[in-house]
């Protein structure tokens, strides 16, 4: 949704993922598609070259940040990311245990603009994680 509205906005967009035919398969040719691992600094500088503005997700696989997340974030900052934007959960500042709570720690004392957006739920997870508690208890909240 995000990219959908920068692009709709004529935004130039580089869209980032750990293969770029992931980044070309949900977006097609819209986006300047690159590779970023977040676990392999050699694919920093093309994913965060010439950009000023980030939108990011913490990849599920990423559990501990602070090894190979943070250390991207910093390279990205020198090489002139001066916002950067992350996808949060909820209450993650009040939730030692979550990893967004290591970032948001890192980030907080750093001098990078940064905005958590903590959302509270996804339309998804009524289709994928609670779908069966969902049909199982046959409940609406309808009047």
């Amino acid at each position: 949704m995000v990219v959908e509205q920068l692009l709709a906005a004529g935004h130039k967009v580089r869209g980032a993922a750990r293969r770029v035919e992931t980044v070309v398969r949900a977006f097609g040719g819209g986006v300047d598609p690159v590779m970023l691992d977040l676990t392999n600094p050699g694919t920093c500088s093309a994913a965060f070259e010439g950009v000023e503005q980030v939108f990011l997700l913490r990849p599920p696989q990423v559990g501990k940040p602070k090894a190979p997340m943070i250390p991207a974030l910093e390279y990205a900052h020198r090489l002139g990311v001066r916002q950067m934007v992350f996808l949060f959960l909820q209450g993650a500042e009040n939730n030692k245990v979550v990893p967004h709570t290591t970032i948001e720690a890192c980030l907080r004392p750093s001098d990078v603009d940064w905005t958590a957006v903590r959302a509270s739920f996804f339309h998804q997870k009524l289709s994928t994680t609670h779908l069966t508690g969902i049909r199982g208890r046959a409940e609406s909240t309808a009047p």
